[in-house]
């Protein structure tokens, strides 16, 4: 039903400096609030998804729905933290 995608990363992977100056953006920043909104229509996707009542017939797809808005609001409450903490 649903098809799993591989992301592929060609670049090294970022140290820890890196990743905070990366982060080191105001709130308002275009990039920064694009990404948080795909990320917000991801998570609206799997709640309306969660809420459908042929979904409460399937176990499999609710957990998966619910699976997936939980770790994509992990997913944005860490990337705001982040944010967060490089601004401080």
């Amino acid at each position: 039903m649903f098809k799993q995608k591989t992301i592929v990363r060609d670049a090294k992977r970022m140290s820890d400096n890196d990743k905070r100056e990366a982060f080191c953006v105001s709130a308002e920043d275009n990039l920064f609030c694009a990404v948080l909104d795909v990320l917000n229509d991801h998570i609206d996707d799997a709640r309306m998804l969660a809420r459908d009542v042929r979904t409460a017939k399937d176990p499999g797809t609710l957990a998966f729905s619910a699976g997936g808005m939980d770790a994509l609001e992990t997913l944005f409450a860490d990337l705001v933290a982040r944010r967060e903490e490089a601004n401080k």
